[in-house]
């Protein structure tokens, strides 16, 4: 149980590190071009599972919204 949760909880950080870039990287251009980048990626390797890094299924509306 603390094996999982320890997980999950290194999971969210993953996914929240990421987001906290978004205010690192403050022009818009290279932050939506960041994530065009980080997607084309994820799609690249289809053993990535972006739920156990964190990512919510929505994580890319998520990352995009407020620019």
């Amino acid at each position: 149980m603390i094996s999982t949760r320890k997980n999950f909880s290194e999971a969210v950080k993953k996914y929240r590190n990421s987001s906290y870039l978004k205010y690192l990287i403050k022009n818009e251009n290279q932050w939506s071009t960041f994530l065009i980048n980080l997607e084309a990626l994820i799609e690249e390797y289809d053993v990535v599972n972006i739920s156990l890094m964190g990512f919510p299924e929505n994580w890319h509306n998520l990352l995009l919204k407020d620019i």
